[in-house]
C-alpha cells in the first residue's frame, strides 16, 4: 500500500506521501478541518494513491488528530495512530530527526513503510463520549484538589481572610457538585450501553473500570 504520513498540529497538517513505486511527495500545511481532510485526499489522488490502497500514519498528539483519523478512516483509508515516543526512538535508531513539520511528516511516513503499525479503529460512540466524560473529570479533580489545598492553608493562616475564605469554600462545593455530576453522566451511559449489549463485550468492561475509578479526594 502507498504510506501516507501525516504531521498534525493544532491548527494544521504536513504531510508526506511514499508510493509503492519508491517515488515521494510532501504537501505543505492544509488546515486541520474537513476541508483540509478532503484537500489531502484529492492531492494523493492526483498522486494515484487512492483511499483504498493508502495506509494513513499519525502520531497520538494530543486530541488534535481524531477527527482526521476519523475521517480518513470513514472515506476507507487504513488508518495507524501511533505513540510519538515509539517513532522517534525509530528514528533515533537510524539517526533521522525532523527539524520541521514536514520533515516529521516523511519521518512518520517512513516509520509507517518500515514497520506497518497496527490498523486504528475509532471507539464507538458511547465509549467515545465516555473518554470525554472522563477526560473532564480529571482535569476538574485537579483543579479541586489545588483548590482544596488552598482551603486548608487558609484555614492554618494565623489571621485568615473572611472573604477569601468564603470564595475558596464556594469553589470548592461547586467542583465538587460538577465531579458529581460528570460520575452520575458516566454511570447513566453505561449502564444504558451495556443494556443494549448481550453478553458484555470488552468495551464494557473498559467503561466499568473507567467509571468505577474514583480518585476523587472529597
Amino acid at each position: 500500500m502507498h504510506v501516507l504520513g501525516l504531521d498534525i498540529g493544532k491548527d494544521t497538517i504536513f504531510a508526506h506521501l511514499l508510493l509503492v513505486d519508491g517515488t515521494h511527495h510532501s504537501l505543505a500545511a492544509v488546515p486541520n478541518t474537513a476541508i483540509g481532510f478532503q484537500q489531502l485526499l484529492q492531492w494523493a489522488s492526483k498522486h494515484q494513491a487512492h483511499c483504498a490502497s493508502l495506509h494513513v500514519v499519525m502520531e497520538a498528539t494530543g486530541v488534535y488528530w481524531e477527527s482526521c483519523a476519523q475521517h480518513l478512516h470513514d472515506q476507507g483509508c487504513q488508518v495507524s495512530v501511533e505513540n510519538p515516543a515509539r517513532i522517534r526512538y525509530v528514528a533515533h535508531s537510524k539517526s533521522r530527526r525532523g527539524k520541521t513539520d514536514a520533515m516529521d511528516a516523511e519521518l512518520i511516513a517512513r516509520y509507517g513503510a518500515t514497520m506497518s503499525p497496527k490498523t486504528w479503529l475509532p471507539p464507538s460512540p458511547a465509549l467515545h463520549e465516555l473518554k470525554l466524560l472522563v477526560r473532564e473529570r480529571s482535569a476538574l479533580l485537579v483543579t479541586l484538589n489545588a483548590e482544596q489545598n488552598r482551603l486548608h492553608a487558609m484555614n492554618h493562616r494565623a489571621a485568615a481572610n473572611p472573604v477569601l475564605l468564603g470564595l475558596i469554600q464556594e469553589r470548592v462545593a461547586f467542583l465538587k457538585v460538577q465531579v458529581q455530576t460528570l460520575e452520575q453522566a458516566m454511570h447513566t451511559l453505561v449502564r444504558a450501553d451495556r443494556s443494549q449489549r448481550t453478553p458484555p463485550s470488552a468495551d464494557d468492561h473498559s467503561r466499568l473500570r473507567l467509571s468505577q475509578c474514583r480518585e476523587c479526594p472529597c
